[in-house]
């Protein structure tokens, strides 16, 4: 009998390990989860810092532009200014940009590892299925054997007893 139940052991034992490294996955997947949204989220902190940054250089290149009634020099300083001004703008415009893109690749990068745990809880559900459904034979079977195992006995006590060796003979 214990020939018999021991494939159905191994088996079990199969899917519980295949779902054990199913759930490292899992876990391995959360945490890469968890540090892309965390870089994620100083990502946006620095981009709002930059969009603050270039608001106020915004704000002070139309402070230096609307003082028309300065003197020349003044107003050929504001103009050096305003273009230093223009080129960390552009600077940070183009930082910006990188940070978003780099964002958004951050996003797909969220996207795709949400779609590998949502595929690896399928697989542990499936394999908690099938384990469960080993589960239950491996039971039928044992109870299968058992009944056998009654039955035979109770042919071998029915040979044995006194009235149907007669009736045999």
């Amino acid at each position: 009998m214990s020939e018999k139940r021991a494939p159905w052991r191994l088996l079990a034992g199969l899917h519980r390990r295949r779902g054990e490294a199913v759930e490292a996955e899992l876990r391995q997947a959360l945490r890469e989860l968890q540090s892309l949204e965390d870089a994620l989220h100083a990502q946006r902190e620095q981009r709002a810092q930059r969009q603050l940054q270039c608001e106020q250089r915004t704000q002070q290149q139309a402070q230096l532009s609307a003082a028309p009634r300065l003197c020349i020099a003044s107003w050929l300083e504001g103009e050096r200014h305003r273009e230093d001004l223009a080129r960390q703008l552009q600077a940070a415009e183009q930082a910006l940009q990188r940070a978003q893109d780099a964002c958004d690749a951050q996003q797909e990068q969220i996207a795709g590892v949400r779609t590998r745990l949502a595929r690896h809880n399928s697989q542990a559900e499936q394999y908690q299925q099938r384990a469960d459904r080993l589960a239950r034979q491996c039971a039928e079977q044992r109870e299968l054997a058992e009944d056998e195992e009654i039955a035979e006995t109770v042919v071998a006590r029915a040979r044995l007893h006194p009235g149907m060796r007669a009736v045999r003979r």
